[in-house]
């Protein structure tokens, strides 16, 4: 193309300017501003996955996703590369070894913090990568591509330090089509992070349970504290009855009690509470925190998770065993969710709550039998992520019955609330 003005080709000439600096290696992390919108990010939760743009099909060309990981502040995040398939090195001719290395075309960068940071090094091609541990926590990972050859992308896990690895191991998996609801009985210490809340005038009425997130703060369903109640947490217990089995059990008094505000009990969205402990836990083996998930942990339908608590072993039955439960629900796909519910708030005249997608996970087996129940609400419902971490999907919430056959249980999805539980611990 000819221009016959200056200032016409000043301007169709300063975009590819612009674009071909944007494409290079910064030393220091960009912000998430600078990136292609359609692929840039800030990636909030302990635990989340970064998938390379059409993963896992071939990524597009042009590219420059930036890609913002900040975890709970005080904790400090570990990257994982679990598959890399991008452009391989351009090979540089000289006799100078350093130079031979060459450059990467199509390259994933990682940086030590937030934007701003050092650059810790980069890779191409489909070289293993080990992981890398931040000293904060926050990191950026930044990926580019030219307008030539493309790859299959990535697939990356981050997780968060200090949460989600329990010190004791599970006993057992429970096997698909336990008849039991609530599962069998858990390995004690196992889930560390499990805290029953009970009555001000009554240490011994369990009532509901919940899930310790840092020293000062547990998560539970805002309908357990309907009126902002104040109950008290018991933390690093397994049997209710013997106390003198649970050398680290604790009875910690709340001090705050802050509800969702968007609790609607005819809807049962944003059924999610926090609790502000009047005293900070001292963790140890049987009483640590919990991992959170953000909106980019996908736990997809056939996934086996977790719901652990006190609650009722059968439908209407009396509350509530002694030693803590353990049950492996599959979660179950959103439109099979929505559409069984919609039946039942239907045939119950609006009596039964719809199940939202995007505000809820459900969980449960086609044939029933394994369910939460009436003493398990607020309590966690744990999943693994690829690393072995255990991170918190949903918050035992509602369900028509217990263990009935077609009908999951359904779960405030943690993903959802997750930004809610993040600026309300930092505002208070």
């Amino acid at each position: 193309m000819k221009c016959r003005a200056l200032q016409l080709c000043i301007v169709a000439v300063l975009p590819l300017l612009v674009l071909s600096q944007r494409r290079g290696s910064p030393k220091t992390a960009p912000g998430v501003d600078s990136g292609d919108e359609e692929c840039s990010g800030v990636y909030r939760g302990d635990v989340g996955s970064i998938l390379s743009p059409g993963w896992p099909q071939v990524y597009p060309n042009n590219q420059f996703c930036v890609y913002h990981v900040s975890v709970t502040p005080g904790r400090t995040v570990t990257v994982t590369i679990n598959s890399v398939d991008l452009q391989e090195r351009r090979r540089r001719k000289g006799k100078r070894k350093k130079k031979q290395r060459g450059r990467c075309p199509d390259g994933l960068s990682l940086y030590k913090g937030g934007p701003g940071s050092v650059k810790k090094g980069e890779t191409c091609g489909r070289s293993s990568v080990n992981p890398f541990t931040s000293s904060s926590h926050e990191v950026v990972l930044v990926f580019r591509s030219d307008g030539s050859v493309q790859g299959n992308g990535f697939n990356i896990t981050y997780t968060s330090s200090g949460c989600g690895n329990p010190a004791i191991p599970r006993l057992q998996w429970v096997l698909p089509g336990s008849r039991v609801v609530g599962g069998t009985v858990a390995e004690p210490g196992s889930w560390p992070w499990q805290v029953s809340l009970r009555a001000n005038d009554d240490v011994t009425w369990h009532f509901c349970g919940g899930s310790i997130i840092s020293e000062e703060w547990v998560v539970t369903a805002a309908h357990c504290v309907d009126g902002n109640y104040k109950p008290l947490v018991v933390v690093g217990e397994h049997s209710r009855e013997d106390e003198g089995d649970d050398p680290e059990r604790a009875v910690v008094a709340t001090a705050m009690t802050i509800a969702h505000p968007d609790f609607y009990w005819w809807t049962m969205v944003n059924d999610v509470a926090l609790l502000k402990l009047a005293s900070p836990l001292t963790f140890s083996d049987r009483v640590s925190p919990l991992c959170l998930a953000d909106t980019s942990m996908v736990t997809s339908p056939t996934t086996f998770c977790t719901v652990t608590g006190w609650g009722t072993m059968a439908e209407g039955g009396d509350c509530c065993p002694n030693e803590l439960q353990q049950a492996d629900v599959p979660i179950v796909a959103d439109d099979h969710c929505q559409q069984t519910y919609q039946q039942l708030f239907r045939q119950s005249f609006g009596l039964v709550p719809r199940a939202r997608p995007e505000k809820h996970i459900c969980a449960g087996y086609t044939e029933g039998g394994v369910d939460s129940c009436q003493g398990d609400s607020g309590g966690p419902l744990t999943c693994q992520a690829p690393d072995g971490t255990y991170y918190q999907a949903g918050v035992v919430s509602y369900g028509e019955g217990c263990g009935q056959e077609n009908i999951p249980g359904v779960y405030t999805q943690v993903s959802y609330v997750y930004e809610w539980i993040r600026q309300t611990i930092e505002e208070n």
